[in-house]
């Protein structure tokens, strides 16, 4: 059966409704106090299912500690570990290696060598909760060290990489210690610069060297990026630094992500703005989603939250952006020259989506965006929302609704069963001083299998002028089956209900504006089909 249809032309304000919830499995929550939002909580997964949860505590009293917990797959604490030097001890990085142990590294105040500047510390704790070493940076006697990253090699030796500086020489260093599963040194290497304030931005193993990204900020060169370039033996094989930075006149944010090719992608603080360098320092291109708002320091218009890649041509970002309309989070994916594929924003039933987005990999080259939406213009409240994304753009997303008013993640993961978990923030209305921190246990079956159905579209011509022809007949509709035209920048344009009957549908296309639009098919809220479309 053919079925004509017409899209008449008029742009809403939102860009997706969702019309699906996923709840957790379980909830775990933690009362601390003070704010640890500002820390980095991290959340990870071992082979057995148990679930690592990384954080900073500030209970009792107002310094912060390093938290080190341990569940089980039900959410059970299964041991709890707290690093405390009556200072300020901030976690900067953790992982996991093969046999579950964990490392945890930060920056600690009280330092035995260093008196009360900061010097950095990682710490392995076994899988059963026990001690296993403490390794301290010794620095400069007058002087900071920082921690940046820990990676893991292929026989599990840890590599440490962080930064110090040597006050009264003005002098900083690169610092990369490579320890053995047991503690011990294998080498530690100091690159030692008399005019670079060295600020470690991240590191990655690129084939088999490695690869460290920094930032000077000194004002006596001019801030710079750089790049240092080691064999497995700690061999120095380059130095590379860029004639200057992309211009950000805020330094207390700075997401960055190394791909797998060593390139660096650094995201701006209070700019929607990303910029790629490669190893030999050079300046690749610059992404600007320009706000035209007045901004002052105390006012955050954009911001870059987040940046990830599957590969070099497809780089996913996430950040803040404020209009007229008010505050939303933006997902955006970058190809290889930094041009711009698709943006996206989505609201729930009103609902705006405003930030504090983290993007993750998933199966199939797929991203999960996970972020928080509000009912309220003043943001009095927040829940958890997940959207599904892959190179064409926008597959799915769902709403979470938890305890709390104010419900915000931090971090997640997910492991080998498909199973998705979050850490955040929930603030109590009633309570507003006191914070609980969440661990939530989602199961993805459902939303991978309905998301993974989703197939290409059948329809031509593409490029279109006046008439779309598209093909259902493989899809087997019930009645209950829409078709959604999206623009570009993921608003929504029209609805049209599918008859189950209906086969081949002639789509007039001439009311629309010359453009790059998606097609989405729905079945009982199911996406089923998508294709993108360009009207001439």
């Amino acid at each position: 059966m053919k079925t004509t249809l017409i899209f008449s032309l008029f742009i809403l304000s939102i860009s997706v409704s969702i019309s699906q919830n996923i709840d957790p499995l379980w909830v775990r929550q933690e009362v601390i106090e003070g704010s640890s939002l500002y820390g980095a909580p991290f959340v990870m997964v071992d082979s057995a299912h148990n679930i690592v949860v990384c954080t900073e505590d500030s209970h009792p009293g107002s310094l912060s500690a390093i938290l080190t917990s341990r569940y089980d797959p039900d959410g059970q604490l299964l041991w709890q570990r707290k690093f405390d030097k009556i200072a300020n001890d901030i976690l900067v990085s953790s992982l996991l290696d093969l046999s579950g142990s964990v490392y945890v590294a930060g920056n600690t105040s009280l330092n035995n060598t260093q008196g009360q500047l900061p010097g950095f510390i990682v710490l392995k704790y076994g899988a059963n909760g026990d001690s296993i070493w403490q390794y301290q940076h010794e620095g400069p006697a007058v002087g900071s060290s920082y921690v940046t990253k820990l990676l893991l090699d292929e026989n599990q030796n840890l590599m440490v990489f962080g930064q110090y500086g040597d006050i009264p020489a003005q002098k900083s260093a690169l610092i990369v210690t490579k320890l053995s599963p047991q503690g011990n040194v294998i080498w530690s290497r100091n690159y030692i610069n008399d005019s670079l304030g060295i600020g470690g931005l991240n590191a990655r193993q690129v084939g088999n060297n490695w690869v460290f990204w920094g930032r000077n900020f000194s004002t006596n060169t001019g801030h710079k990026y750089f790049c240092w370039q080691l064999d497995d033996s700690g061999n120095t094989i380059s130095i590379t630094s860029s004639e200057s930075n992309f211009d950000n006149p805020y330094s207390n944010h700075f997401p960055s992500h190394v791909d797998s090719h060593g390139n660096l992608y650094i995201g701006a603080d209070r700019m929607l703005k990303i910029s790629k360098y490669s190893m030999d320092g050079m300046l690749q291109w610059t992404y600007h989603k320009v706000n035209t708002l007045p901004q002052t320091p105390f006012v955050v218009n954009a911001r870059t939250l987040h940046i990830e890649s599957n590969s070099p041509s497809e780089i996913y970002t996430t950040g803040i952006f404020k209009d007229s309309t008010g505050q939303f989070s933006v997902e955006t994916m970058l190809n290889a020259a930094g041009q711009k594929e698709w943006e996206h924003n989505f609201t729930l039933n009103g609902n705006k989506n405003c930030g504090f987005g983290k993007i993750i990999k998933m199966p199939n080259e797929k991203m999960l965006f996970i972020g928080n939406i509000s009912s309220s213009d003043e943001f009095d409240d927040y829940e958890f929302i997940l959207g599904y994304y892959d190179k064409e753009g926008f597959i799915n997303g769902f709403v979470s609704n938890l305890i709390g008013n104010k419900n915000i993640p931090i971090d997640a993961t997910t492991d080998s069963n498909n199973n998705l978990y979050v850490t955040g923030i929930s603030y109590s209305e009633s309570t507003p001083s006191t914070q609980t921190q969440l661990l939530c246990k989602f199961a993805l079956d459902d939303f991978i299998s309905t998301t993974e159905r989703v197939i290409s579209l059948s329809l031509y011509p593409n490029p279109v002028s006046t008439e779309l022809i598209i093909d259902l007949s493989i899809f087997n509709l019930k009645d209950n089956s829409v078709l959604e035209l999206w623009n570009i920048s993921g608003q929504f344009i029209q609805k049209i209900p599918v008859n189950g009957y209906s086969s081949i549908l002639n789509i007039s296309m001439e009311p629309l504006l010359k453009g790059i639009y998606q097609i989405i098919l729905r079945e009982n809220g199911v996406v089923r089909g998508a294709k993108r479309i360009v009207k001439i």
